[in-house]
């Protein structure tokens, strides 16, 4: 058939993930972050969802996106100078 019938997707959340000890742990991780860095850091947790063999989101796999997004974030004040390293005037870290 040209076009067949599939199941709609129905992604499945793990009972632990962001329990309260979860989301403390990424609010203190998450700290400094823009508002555009925690819309980001949200469509990669839903994109881990979505790209998963089984659709069910882990707390495991939230664990490692964050990790994932707080180094770029350092990267990002380190590139932009605002990490605490004095800069020139160029923007460029000495």
């Amino acid at each position: 058939r040209l076009f067949r019938h599939e199941e709609p997707f129905h992604a499945k959340i793990e009972a632990d993930v962001m329990s309260e000890g979860q989301v403390e742990s990424v609010v203190a991780a998450t700290d400094g972050f823009s508002g555009r860095e925690i819309a980001k850091l949200m469509i990669a947790i839903q994109g881990a969802v979505y790209a998963s063999a089984d659709g069910i989101l882990r707390s495991v796999v939230v664990d490692k996106i964050v990790a994932t997004k707080v180094s770029e974030h350092r990267v990002k004040l380190k590139m932009t100078g605002r990490d605490g390293v004095l800069s020139n005037s160029n923007g460029v870290g000495k």
